[in-house]
């Protein structure tokens, strides 16, 4: 395939679609880290599973509710179910529905195509009201960013003052639709960095979501995922100091990868150079997505990425049509995907308006 014929408009269609699959494929298997225990939960991933009710590792007992504020708490009525073991972390969604994660970015795509780019205040109202009011979401697991941002609004902090010190991966999915609404214009990496600070200030999460704003740019332009990964190794971004990069040519495991170098939990250092590694080894989405699933730990943010950039380099039209039609929410996404590319071609002048097919028809 001549990547450098895919259109603009199924790249970004094809990024959007990849995210939403890549998440939904990786609820069941969130935070399982002995993969042993996950083979005899679920066996071997091969499609869209409804989240068990028991998680023999959630740790969400764990999390003190010193780290929750009364008047903000995103538990809200489902407060019991994080203080008893073995909770599952996304009990509650049923098979091929989306994560928090992605419901945020749903948000911040919605905001993106009413307002016509990218305003911090109005994401975060729209944020407050998704995590806040009862029964808007049916997820468990609130993504550590948003657990320390709502604790600050309850402490009567300044909305632009909740962000925390969060180094979790998770932060960069409801990156991503910044990174893709503003894609080839000039104001990409300022409201980029924008879009970051909303819920996190710690250097490494604003450090990868420009290294994926760079990584993108260069798909957009015709270049596969290893040349655009290996342009920022000789740049010498210090994410990518691992050789992810010949791990992928020369095939090694996904799990073996996974057991010793690189780790399965969110936070960035590993998350990232693991999301890119297996994008650039694997030849189909699916095939990618379906692997991460199986790993676990952060499945659900890995597969976001790992989803959004193989859609992206590969286009809409590589994507089996059987991934995005199957998804819970697919009617509201066709829409919201439609409205987001229409805002970009009328008030952006960035990528090109030629044709490329969608799942909506």
């Amino acid at each position: 395939m001549d990547t450098a014929q895919i259109s603009g408009r199924s790249r970004f269609y094809g990024a959007f679609w990849g995210m939403l699959v890549g998440d939904a494929m990786g609820i069941a298997t969130h935070g399982y880290y002995n993969r042993e225990q996950l083979r005899r939960d679920y066996g071997r991933i091969t499609h869209y599973v409804r989240p068990q009710l028991v998680h023999p590792e959630s740790i969400l007992y764990k999390i003190s509710s010193a780290n929750f504020h009364p008047d903000a708490d995103v538990r809200g009525a489902k407060a019991a179910m994080w203080g008893k073991r073995e909770t599952h972390y996304h009990h509650g969604l049923s098979e091929a529905e989306n994560s928090l994660s992605v419901q945020m970015a749903f948000e911040m795509f919605e905001t993106l195509a009413i307002n016509h780019g990218f305003e911090a205040e109005r994401f975060r109202r729209r944020a407050e009201e998704l995590l806040l009011t009862p029964g808007r979401h049916n997820d468990l697991l609130v993504p550590d960013p948003w657990r320390i941002y709502c604790k600050g609004l309850g402490e009567r902090k300044p909305p632009e003052e909740c962000a925390g010190l969060s180094e979790s991966v998770a932060g960069m999915v409801w990156v991503l639709p910044v990174i893709l609404y503003y894609m080839g214009q000039p104001q990409l990496r300022e409201k980029v960095s924008q879009a970051v600070a909303v819920t996190q200030v710690a250097p490494v999460a604003e450090q990868a979501a420009l290294l994926l704003c760079d990584i993108f740019e260069a798909i957009f332009e015709g270049q596969n995922i290893v040349e655009a990964v290996q342009t920022q190794v000789i740049k010498g971004n210090s994410l990518l100091t691992k050789p992810i990069i010949e791990w992928a040519q020369e095939k090694i495991s996904d799990d073996k990868i996974a057991s010793y170098e690189l780790r399965v939990a969110s936070l960035i250092s590993h998350a990232l150079p693991l999301s890119l590694f297996m994008s650039m080894k694997h030849m189909s989405l699916e095939s990618a997505i379906l692997s991460n699933a199986n790993l676990g730990g952060a499945t659900c943010y890995r597969g976001a990425i790992i989803g959004a950039l193989m859609g992206a380099a590969k286009g809409c039209e590589n994507i089996p049509a059987n991934l995005p039609g199957q998804l819970k929410d697919f009617t509201k996404a066709d829409t919201l995907i439609d409205a987001a590319w229409a805002s970009v071609q009328r008030h952006s002048g960035g990528l090109e308006q030629a044709a490329a097919s969608t799942f909506g028809g």
